[in-house]
């Protein structure tokens, strides 16, 4: 996603088709919030699989401001901008659950 090589997949093209639906600024924060929900979901992941393997993850100082971001953005986007994002969040329990854990170990 940050390589720049977005829009050539299927989910820049469906970014790209939700430019007729949003304001340009609110289009911005959706590809944010995208951003940076995968983003923390890669590292929970990350940190179970260390831990699955024996080390402890250091505690990255930036993941509390990334949730306030997160949780910013998503007021920004609204309830219509996150369910037009839905077929690429993680929400089932477990993914919450992985997203949860990185947040409290802050």
């Amino acid at each position: 996603m940050t390589s720049g090589n977005i829009s050539e997949t299927h989910v820049g093209l469906y970014v790209q088709s939700l430019q007729s639906t949003f304001a340009p600024e609110v289009m911005v924060d959706l590809v944010c919030y995208l951003r940076l929900y995968l983003e923390l979901s890669i590292q929970a992941k990350g940190i179970l699989l260390m831990r699955q393997a024996g080390f402890e993850a250091p505690v990255d100082p930036e993941v509390k401001e990334k949730f306030e971001e997160l949780r910013q953005l998503e007021k920004n986007i609204g309830a219509t901008g996150k369910l037009a994002l839905l077929p690429f969040l993680h929400t089932s329990t477990r993914d919450l659950w992985q997203l949860h854990m990185l947040e409290v170990r802050t």
